[in-house]
């Protein structure tokens, strides 16, 4: 997730007003491994911590590893 949230990530070489968080990255990688491992995960993060890109970012990177959409298992 540095590659994407970190002070020199995607994220920030496109837009020059980007914040780095470090929480933000926490989450991100979190929320990753949830996925990676098909898991629930609950993240409680304050406000200004990026929680929507935290969530999408990862859920993109899941759904685009396996091929589609991302299904959890029922």
């Amino acid at each position: 997730m540095q590659e994407i949230f970190g002070h020199d990530g995607l994220i920030s070489k496109a837009h020059p007003e980007y914040e780095h968080r470090p929480g933000q990255i926490q989450m991100a990688e979190a929320v990753a491994r949830a996925f990676e491992q098909r898991r629930h995960l609950i993240v409680e993060a304050g406000t200004g911590t990026g929680k929507t890109l935290a969530y999408l970012v990862p859920a993109i990177a899941a759904a685009c590893g396996s091929g589609g959409r991302f299904a959890p298992r029922s």
